[in-house]
Formats: structure tokens, C-alpha cells, sequence
């Protein structure tokens, strides 16, 4: 009799913990639920809304195309629920590596909070420093065309360029190859090859001999044309000051080149591929 008794009162008793257990779940689903209804209502009030973005450092891409690129990006809401416009929640770290993807413009961006409803964005954009111009095989021979790219500094193929009468930048051809997405940040050719290859040109201006265009191949060997219509030949597989201390024994030889505006008048072209070694050529 005393064990039905006791087995009566453990059945209403656990059956009294699992109903205030129920009513737990209930309750606390119900909190949650509400507390997500206010964060989603939080999340869309003006006052911690972005309404102003403030744009610096932007040259050539407008400050309305980044409005627009930053306006379409914190569009709609996560979830569902949680407005991405709100100033705590906004993707600023993904809206910076998209813009330098989407943008090729642009070298650094910083986006930060400036007020409750309004971020600040200062970026710095690629200087143009040189073109890239497409070319292409006929048998043996190499077409150089007309559709060119601005580089920076790097080499980075990073904008298309409009066309340009005379020699406004060196055009630079070869070593890589257009795919079928463009050539939009793709790099013309490894960082410190190309540092050497303007180095080089930088200092035949010291000469009196500008450049037209360069055009390099898969080797190192990096062909020059002189606005004159000579050619120079020499290679990154080697030191750029070797091949230029090179190039100044051979223009300040007084027997060789007696006057060096005349001299390089006649020049078809100098290889300064093999070291001390130098090859030349002069027009008949």
C-alpha cells in the first residue's frame, strides 16, 4: 500500500516538473523571440541608420559611384531581420575587399564610423605610371596594337586607357597573356623585373635617349625602341647597374662615339645582353 502511494506521488511530481519545465521552454522562446523583434526594430530606426557617406581621396572614380557601390551593398537586411544599413552591422570589411576586387581603381580603402548615421571613406587611387598595349603573333613576327591599359608603379594592369597621340607614357608589350575575363589587375610582369626595366629606361633619359615603348619577353630579355627607331636589347637575367655601367663605357668612349647625338642617330640597334660583350649595329 505504501509503495502504490509512493509511486502515485513520484508520477504527479514528475509530471508537475515536466509541465513547469514546458512552461520554461515557452517562456524563454517567447524572450528570445522578442528580444530578436527589438534588435530587428533597433536595427532599422533612422537615428542608427547610415544616411551620409563621406567620400576623400577619389580622383578619377566619382564620389557618386561609390555612394552608389556602398548604397547598394548595405541594401535589404540579414535574415530577414537585421538591417544592414545599421551602423553597428554594416559589412565594412567586406565592402572594402569588394571594392578593391570590383573597383581596379583602387589601391587602399578605409571605411570607418563617423557618426550614428554616417561613415567616412578615404581611399587612394593606382597612379597611372605607364601602359600596357595588346600585340599578337603573325608567323613570326610580333603586331603591337592599339589597346592599351594603365599600369602603376608595380606593373598592375589596372584601368582601361583612352587613346593617346605622341609618347604621353611608355607603352610596355608582351609577357602576359589577355584572358577571356580581360587583363584587369593582372600584373605585366614580376614587381622587381619591371622596377628594373623602367629603372633602366629612367636612365637612358639621362642620355638623351627616350624610350617609345619596351616589350618584354617570357625569357627576361626586354626589347627598346627609342623615339628615333633604334633598339636596344638587354635582360633582367642580370643586373640592371652591370648592364648599365656597360652601356656608359661604351657612350663615353670618345673613339667609339665621338659625338653621341650623331651616333645614336645612326644606330639600328645595341644588344647589351652579354655582359661587356656589347653587339651593334649602325645604319650604312
Amino acid at each position: 500500500m505504501l509503495k502504490r502511494r509512493s509511486t502515485l506521488r513520484s508520477a504527479k511530481l514528475a509530471k508537475k516538473k515536466s509541465k513547469q519545465l514546458s512552461i520554461r521552454i515557452v517562456v524563454g522562446v517567447c524572450i528570445f523571440a522578442l528580444c530578436i523583434a527589438l534588435i530587428s526594430f533597433l536595427s532599422s530606426i533612422k537615428a542608427l541608420s547610415i544616411q551620409h557617406i563621406e567620400v576623400q581621396g577619389n580622383k578619377v572614380i566619382s564620389e557618386q559611384d561609390i555612394e552608389l557601390f556602398i548604397t547598394e551593398r548595405i541594401s535589404g537586411k540579414y535574415w530577414h531581420l537585421f538591417s544592414k544599413k545599421n551602423i553597428f552591422l554594416y559589412p565594412r570589411s567586406h565592402i572594402e575587399v569588394e571594392m578593391r576586387t570590383a573597383l581596379s581603381r583602387v589601391e587602399s580603402i578605409d571605411i570607418s564610423f563617423d557618426s550614428l548615421t554616417s561613415i567616412s571613406v578615404v581611399m587612394e587611387e593606382r597612379a597611372q605610371f605607364a601602359l600596357w598595349c595588346t600585340s599578337r603573333l603573325e608567323g613570326e613576327s610580333v603586331v603591337l596594337e592599339d589597346a592599351c591599359y594603365f599600369l602603376d608603379e608595380q606593373g598592375l594592369i589596372f584601368s582601361e586607357s583612352p587613346q593617346f597621340s605622341g609618347n604621353v607614357y611608355t607603352r610596355y608589350y608582351g609577357r602576359i597573356h589577355t584572358i577571356s575575363s580581360g587583363p584587369l589587375l593582372m600584373q605585366y610582369m614580376p614587381q622587381f623585373e619591371f622596377e628594373q626595366v623602367h629603372t633602366f629606361i629612367s636612365a637612358l633619359a639621362q642620355f638623351d635617349i627616350p624610350i617609345a615603348h619596351a616589350y618584354a619577353y617570357n625569357d627576361g630579355d626586354v626589347e627598346l625602341k627609342t623615339t628615333s627607331g633604334s633598339i636596344l636589347f638587354f635582360t633582367t637575367r642580370e643586373s640592371t647597374g652591370e648592364t648599365l655601367e656597360n652601356l656608359t663605357s661604351l657612350l663615353e668612349d670618345a673613339t667609339t662615339v665621338p659625338n653621341r647625338a650623331e651616333f645614336m642617330s645612326t644606330v639600328q640597334y645595341i644588344d647589351l645582353r652579354f655582359g661587356k660583350k656589347i653587339f651593334l649595329k649602325l645604319s650604312q
